[in-house]
């Protein structure tokens, strides 16, 4: 789903797990699309301050419009990796174990 602006409030960016999940979302982006690009998608979040480039509520994958086309897919795979992480933490925190889907 395409949205014209997505404001940086709410979950998911408010969830305890959201910087720990972001983290591993980025790294494991920028080692599947390279530098590059994630270094340009981090130059548009930087002249668009306040808003965000993707998210997220439950399995429904919304991106800003802000995004060119050729750099979307990096930003749904980014915030599928998100949603991953974030339901592996909090599956640790119930369990006391972190079992990574993706190793």
């Amino acid at each position: 789903m395409i949205k014209k602006r997505i404001i940086d409030r709410g979950y998911p960016t408010t969830s305890k797990y959201y910087p720990v999940a972001h983290m591993l979302a980025s790294k494991e982006e920028k080692q599947k699309f390279g530098a590059k690009s994630y270094h340009k998608l981090e130059l548009i979040a930087k002249k668009h301050p306040g808003e965000l480039l993707g998210t997220h509520h439950g399995n429904k994958i919304i991106i800003s419009s802000i995004v060119p086309k050729s750099l979307r897919a990096e930003v749904r795979f980014h915030e599928k990796r998100e949603i991953e992480r974030m339901r592996e933490l909090r599956q640790k925190r119930k369990t006391g174990v972190y079992r990574p889907h993706h190793q």
